[in-house]
């Protein structure tokens, strides 16, 4: 566990500047912040179409939400998708079992899911392959 909670931040810069490098996060001018409680970095997910997030782990959204302390979390901001149109993308997410997004107040929660029992590389590619699903979602006209 102390292993786990000491590693989420590598794992969150490294699969943004994964995603960064191949294109579909952007975190210009953005940077991380957090509280006692939640630690993430700011981004612009999608390629094509931005979408607001911080993309972070939250132990309350743990606690009392799902299995997993990482979670995407989009945002409203001037520059990027509206969050009604961004539901309608992430709409798929609803289907699934437990489902892949949560909407509350003014924003979406997306969980993205940590496999247990492997190196860190194989926790960030798994990290990455889930962001990266919900960047062409985002991405997607449906």
């Amino acid at each position: 566990f102390p292993r786990l909670m000491l590693g989420l931040p590598s794992v969150i810069e490294t699969a943004t500047g994964r995603g960064r490098e191949e294109g579909w996060i952007d975190t210009n001018r953005l940077s991380t912040g957090g509280t006692a409680v939640s630690w993430g970095r700011y981004m612009r997910l999608g390629r094509d179409v931005r979408a607001a997030a911080l993309f972070g782990y939250h132990f309350e959204f743990w606690a009392k939400r799902v299995d997993t302390p990482l979670r995407i979390r989009f945002e409203q901001w001037d520059d990027t998708m509206k969050l009604q149109e961004l539901r309608r993308r992430l709409e798929p997410l609803q289907n699934e079992s437990p489902p892949g997004a949560i909407y509350l107040d003014d924003s979406i929660l997306v969980p993205i899911h940590l496999p247990v029992g492997v190196e860190e590389t194989a926790v960030v590619d798994a990290v990455v392959a889930q962001l990266e699903r919900v960047a062409r979602m985002i991405d997607s006209q449906v």
